[in-house]
């Protein structure tokens, strides 16, 4: 089912985005969390992508496995950089062929120049309008700008011609300041941007890959909490609690705000989300998979 569809029939919508796995171990604890994510019922799960070589495959790849071992509704990434209009359009037929009728439309690693006639998302996003008018087209927002726009106002115009291109949906980059994010909101919603939007949670479970991530979206620390996260450094168990007490608090309050869903970034693990899912539902007094 199209992802715009759910958002008009599942309240609250939980989604898992995970990674392609790349070896055999990584496989093997990718399947598990995908299992355990499975058994929470989420609205649909994503699969990111490797703008080229060997990653693009393994994306693709993992797709194809996924629609064959799991009933699960599949949102594939698909990025434009270095890819000619030819080539991304037969990707995305490839995805299509697959019973996939969900893309999350990106423009991938830093374009300098126009390719092809393509050089932003919202151009990717006009382009699978044209040919695929079946398909559910979802595009990604940045609460606290984009590393590479100039400014918020340049930000939210690049945001509402991906919508205006036909985007029906968007997923923001992970936050950890709900303040800054229903700001956000705000700000999207005066320009006239109306589509629905899910936030993107990232639990901290370590905190240097979360400090690794946030440095490449631009995403900010909430410097309490992260000043709590410093100080449990050499007890895990602590910090990976008070990472899942922090991300259902920010959940809640979502939730409470009137947002849809939430988007939770699993980095293809299953124990954080789980606990948060099941936390949510028991709070919100809503049937516990």
């Amino acid at each position: 089912m199209q992802v715009s569809k759910l958002l008009l029939t599942q309240t609250p919508l939980f989604s898992f985005e995970f990674f392609p796995p790349k070896t055999a171990a990584a496989e093997s604890d990718f399947w598990s969390a995908v299992e355990d994510v499975a058994a929470l019922k989420p609205a649909f799960v994503s699969v990111t992508y490797g703008a080229a070589g060997s990653s693009r495959e393994f994306s693709l790849s993992c797709l194809q496995r996924l629609r064959q071992k799991t009933n699960l509704e599949i949102v594939a990434h698909l990025a434009l950089a270095n890819h000619s209009k030819a080539k991304l359009l037969e990707l995305v037929g490839r995805i299509s062929q697959l019973g996939i009728d969900n893309i999350l439309a990106l423009r991938g690693d830093a374009v300098e120049t126009t390719y092809d006639g393509l050089r932003f998302a919202a151009d990717f996003i006009h382009l699978i309008r044209q040919h695929y008018p079946h398909i559910c087209i979802g595009a990604a927002c940045y609460p606290e700008v984009h590393p590479e726009a100039e400014n918020a106002e340049a930000d939210l115009l690049h945001l509402k011609r991906k919508v205006e291109a036909g985007a029906d949906f968007l997923v923001s980059q992970l936050f950890f300041d709900n303040r800054v994010f229903l700001e956000f909101i705000q700000r999207v919603r005066a320009v006239g941007v109306k589509v629905p939007i899910l936030p993107g949670i990232l639990p901290v479970m370590r905190l240097e890959q979360a400090q690794r991530i946030m440095k490449l979206c631009g995403a900010k620390p909430h410097l309490p909490l992260f000043q709590r996260l410093e100080a449990l450094k050499e007890n895990p168990a602590e910090m990976e609690a008070l990472g899942i007490a922090f991300a259902t608090a920010q959940c809640m309050e979502l939730l409470s705000s009137g947002m849809p869903g939430i988007h939770f970034y699993t980095l293809n693990r299953s124990s954080a989300t789980r606990s948060i899912v099941k936390g949510i539902g028991a709070a919100r007094h809503l049937p516990l998979p």
